[in-house]
């Protein structure tokens, strides 16, 4: 086995070895999950000059996982970037999000500006809202007013205190 290609099996073990715990799962687990790859093989792609999963099986893998699709031939393509990968890294983002994404990377730079416009001028008209005097409270309100005078006859009630703890020397 070349050396790159097990610099490739050792990051892809190191981040399968990591996923498993991470999830609390097990090897044993991970197989049931893939009818067609057995335990041994399993252990094999964790072994030093072990076999590294071959390409009509990575897809499963992936899934089972929860990984990013083609994670696992990035990995063996790109093994010098692959062994500093966290599992952050290859985990496959929100179904929503995914698709979301999905959807906009088959739009056109118009249509993405159009919708960019379309959304910029929303948020605009909800600060407008904002904006608008009769939802801000000003200091002349029921309530303010209401607080300034109890904080005035409490300042005249000190005062008188005061007053009264002299009277009493």
């Amino acid at each position: 086995m070349s050396e790159e290609r097990e610099a490739a099996r050792e990051a892809f073990a190191r981040l399968l070895d990591a996923e498993l715990r991470d999830e609390g799962s097990s090897i044993e687990a991970l197989s049931r999950k893939l009818p067609d790859v057995g335990r041994t093989t399993i252990f094999s792609w964790r072994k030093p000059g072990g076999r590294f999963p071959q390409p009509a099986t990575r897809t499963g893998i992936e899934d089972a996982l929860g990984w990013k699709r083609d994670t696992i031939t990035r990995i063996l393509d790109r093994p010098g970037e692959a062994i500093f990968w966290e599992l952050a890294d290859v985990r496959a983002g929100d179904p929503s999000v995914t698709a979301a994404v999905a959807r906009a990377s088959e739009l056109t730079t118009d249509e993405l500006l159009i919708e960019l416009t379309r959304r910029v001028g929303a948020m605009e008209a909800q600060l407008d809202l904002y904006r608008q005097p009769s939802n801000v409270i000003g200091i002349e309100s029921a309530p303010s007013r209401n607080m300034m005078d109890l904080a005035a006859l409490s300042k005249d009630a000190g005062r008188n205190m005061e007053h009264l703890e002299d009277e009493d020397d």
